[in-house]
């Protein structure tokens, strides 16, 4: 409803976006500074050129794709590991330019309510429920698409 030219992914949980070609960096901006502003939104996040753009209502975060790893501090911000996740996401090919996470009880579904909203630490941290596993790294946990990709 805001701008009936972008390109909506309907996630349920969150909402991936596609801006147009002639949108300046500043309107993506902009944008994103609306959708925050919203009581019903959470987190969003965006690119630009080599930079993550990550916002709440509380926190507003950046980070280069190709700078270094994230500091164990960093990547607790928003939600556990919630930026190393968003890392991964946007260097994937043919990703969204931008995320929008609904707040608990949110969705993006016309005809569901959701009992949740973003990654909670309930819903990133997953258990390894296989005999005898252990991981390879004790200083990371991996992330979910990780841990399934031999399945």
């Amino acid at each position: 409803k805001v701008d009936s030219k972008i390109t909506v992914l309907n996630e349920g949980r969150y909402l991936g976006l596609y801006f147009p070609a002639s949108w300046e960096s500043d309107r993506k901006s902009a944008l994103m500074k609306d959708l925050i502003s919203h009581p019903a939104i959470d987190i969003v996040a965006h690119q630009q050129n080599d930079f993550v753009f990550i916002q709440s209502s509380t926190l507003l975060t950046k980070f280069s794709l190709s700078g270094g790893a994230l500091d164990a501090k960093s990547d607790q911000l928003y939600y556990p590991y919630f930026l190393s996740n968003l890392a991964h996401y946007f260097k994937t090919r043919g990703h969204p330019d931008a995320i929008v996470v609904g707040k608990s009880g949110t969705t993006f579904y016309n005809e569901h309510r959701a009992l949740h909203g973003g990654p909670t630490a309930a819903e990133t941290l997953v258990p390894l429920l296989m005999r005898n596993s252990s991981l390879r790294e004790q200083q990371s946990i991996p992330a979910l698409w990780e841990l399934l990709q031999f399945l």
